[in-house]
């Protein structure tokens, strides 16, 4: 398993187009990219400009199929518009983890 967080921060006068950005990568990703194992999209819970993103991917390839898709690169090409800072990314290793169990 891959996981990744990129972290940015929106100008603030942006935040509101970037929340459209977001949906509807969002509901592209629903679509596209089955393999993930993982794909979740935060924000500070005080600072609404500030995000994180955590993905897990399945394998290597996942990860590249993800990275090299048109619509990820039309996405990070859109945000950087948006962006103050960012985005930063950072390889994660799992240390411990709990899931819990629904249904």
């Amino acid at each position: 398993m891959i996981h990744l967080q990129v972290t940015y921060r929106i100008r603030s006068n942006r935040i509101e187009e970037a929340e459209r950005e977001i949906a509807a990568f969002s509901a592209t990703l629903q679509s596209n990219h089955p393999r993930f194992a993982n794909y979740r999209i935060f924000r500070h819970a005080d600072d609404p400009a500030n995000l994180v993103h955590i993905i897990s991917f399945r394998d290597r390839e996942a990860q590249l199929e993800h990275t090299q898709s048109p619509h990820v690169r039309r996405f990070v090409e859109n945000m950087l518009a948006l962006c103050e800072y960012g985005p930063v990314y950072t390889d994660l290793t799992e240390v411990a983890s709990r899931v819990a169990m629904t249904g």
